[in-house]
């Protein structure tokens, strides 16, 4: 009799330890939250920036610089494109529907306190593959301006993101759901500073 109690108790043991071993490993993210309000700060200040300076259309937020003519129209046009590429990140950023299917996926925990080892896994590949700040890089390669340091001011300012997304925190192979937060609100500061480039050059040349 004993030696059958010992053997299910054994047995018990193992079911228990085997249970356990395929438990999926979970993260406690609570403590995260607290960052959303800058996310969320960096975009109101996006807004209220581009609502400043900018006119909309039916198609469009933030579709062309209101009122805007300038005699270096190459410039004009610059700036104008760098109007497209923030409203299309902010798109991004903020889960527009209209534009994105199942963008910027972290959005979707930010009311969380948990995240599994495998959501997080999917989370990662997500991000991977969300290339919108970028684009930003691209608008190097066109002609500024005949000015010389009105190009290279443009270039410093739009080519930010394209340093700072060589850093460790946007390239390491696992990184921590805070550290992936932590992308997004970088994403985020760097339009903010755009925007506030844009109102400063609007009304320097307007």
């Amino acid at each position: 009799m004993k030696k059958m109690y010992l053997i299910i108790t054994i047995l018990l043991i193992l079911v228990v330890c085997l249970i356990f071993s395929f438990k999926e490993k979970t993260y406690n993210i609570s403590s995260s939250n607290g960052l959303w309000y800058i996310y969320d700060s960096n975009l109101e200040n996006i807004e209220n920036n581009m609502n400043e300076i900018t006119e909309s259309n039916d198609e469009f937020l933030w579709y062309v610089l209101s009122d805007f003519s300038i005699e270096d129209t190459e410039y004009k046009d610059m700036l104008n494109a760098l109007v497209a590429r923030i409203r299309m990140s902010y798109y991004e950023l903020t889960q527009n529907k209209d534009f994105y299917t199942n963008s910027n996926a972290i959005l979707n925990y930010r009311n969380k306190d948990n995240i599994t080892e495998k959501e997080l896994k999917i989370l990662t590949d997500d991000m991977s593959r969300d290339q919108e700040m970028s684009l930003l890089k691209n608008l190097s390669n066109f002609k500024i301006s005949d000015d010389e340091e009105v190009s290279e001011r443009f270039k410093k300012m739009v080519l930010i993101y394209d340093d700072v997304s060589k850093n460790e925190l946007f390239t390491k192979d696992n990184p921590t759901y805070e550290e992936l937060l932590s992308r997004k609100i970088i994403e985020t500061n760097i339009l903010k500073d755009l925007s506030d480039f844009l109102v400063m050059e609007y009304y320097r040349l307007k």
